[in-house]
């Protein structure tokens, strides 16, 4: 009976591990994800950014003239 629960108490552990594993699995591709997700908010961001000060340089530009 000893025996027998600590082959229970083994194979308990064993899935425990693997339910750990594949949760920090699955948490490092949503943390990827999101970190490439931030990246190209961030291009994005800077993108809009330039393009603004161009269209502000080319409006002074037409007020100069």
């Amino acid at each position: 009976m000893l025996f027998q629960n600590l082959d229970q108490l083994t194979e308990l552990k064993k899935e425990a591990q693997i339910t750990l594993k594949n949760v920090e699995d699955e948490h490092r591709i949503n943390e990827r994800e999101l970190k490439q997700d931030v990246r190209a908010l961030k291009v994005s961001k800077k993108e809009q950014e330039v393009r603004h000060k161009e269209y502000l340089n080319a409006l002074t530009k037409e007020k100069n003239k």
